[in-house]
């Protein structure tokens, strides 16, 4: 999650300002956060951490999935002539498919720094969840080893 997350902060960076630039970055991204979203919702299914970090879990993959439908809205027209093909695209459509895109470029920095918080608040919760288990161990064997004594 952390390479995925760190190259697409450097990708938007580098083209936030460049609208052709980012339109077609964009349309890369769909794929990749769609990838880290069936892999987040793959790691719940399998449940295998503590309580905490299934709701900061949860929680990203809820903001990541508003991310997607962001990015989405940020090509509304592209997906639009894409879909089109052989149909008339009237103008009431692509005045909405502008409107959708202008304010998905405004609201896409927003997604950005929520998904950051939670990827923050997902790793501060596994930290404590390891932090939990060092402690379990450590205690058990303070008693395997009271045990051996005795």
């Amino acid at each position: 999650m952390n390479d995925f997350w760190i190259e697409f902060q450097r990708g938007y960076e580098s083209i936030e300002n460049n609208a052709s630039a980012l339109s077609h970055w964009i349309w890369d991204q769909e794929s990749h956060v769609d990838a880290q979203i069936a892999f987040l919702e793959k790691e719940q299914a399998e449940n295998i951490d503590g309580d905490e970090t299934t709701i900061s879990r949860t929680r990203l993959t809820a903001v990541l999935l508003e991310l997607a439908r962001c990015i989405s809205r940020v090509n509304a027209t592209v997906h639009l002539d894409y879909t089109a093909d052989e149909r008339a695209i009237e103008d009431t459509e692509r005045i909405a498919a502008k409107q959708q895109e202008a304010e998905a470029t405004v609201k896409l920095p927003d997604c950005i720094g929520a998904v950051d918080k939670a990827i923050d608040g997902l790793q501060a919760s596994f930290e404590r969840y390891i932090g939990e288990l060092r402690l379990k161990r450590q205690l058990l064997d303070q008693m395997l080893a009271a045990s051996e004594v005795d």
